[in-house]
């Protein structure tokens, strides 16, 4: 896990940030330069292999399982974390590029709790059902 940013403070956002497909922590460390966003502290978990799942998101579900859910739980474990830390859900953002888009919005539609908000670049819901754009 790299931490980047911002230390952790009472007020500041927080984003938990994934990579996209064979990207790392330090492609989404660019991409934090030039959001500019000083206030901020970024959680940048990591994919095993940078790919958090197998086949493209317009495929089954299931077809992206075990892998899909292993990377849900590492979510889940940054935010558990976060929220033991005393940080409201209300702070923090969650922000992926490509898969780590598509995680973002599979981890949001499978727990249906509110965050502070969600940032997704170039990726949707998961399965052949869901429009893409």
């Amino acid at each position: 896990m790299v931490i980047k940013g911002a230390e952790l403070s009472a007020g500041n956002p927080v984003v938990i940030l994934l990579h996209g497909r064979r990207q790392t922590t330090d492609d989404m460390t660019k991409l934090i330069n030039k959001l500019n966003l000083a206030e901020a502290t970024y959680y940048l978990p990591s994919a095993p292999g940078a790919t958090w799942y197998p086949r493209g998101f317009t495929r089954a579900l299931d077809d992206n399982k075990p892998q899909l859910n292993q990377g849900l739980e590492v979510i889940d474990h940054v935010l558990q974390n976060l929220l033991s830390q005393g940080v409201s859900r209300e702070r923090i953002w969650i922000m992926g590029f490509s898969q780590g888009a598509c995680m973002a919005a599979e981890f949001i539609r499978q727990s249906q709790q509110p965050m502070g908000g969600a940032i997704l670049f170039t990726g949707g819901l998961f399965g052949p059902q869901c429009p893409t754009a």
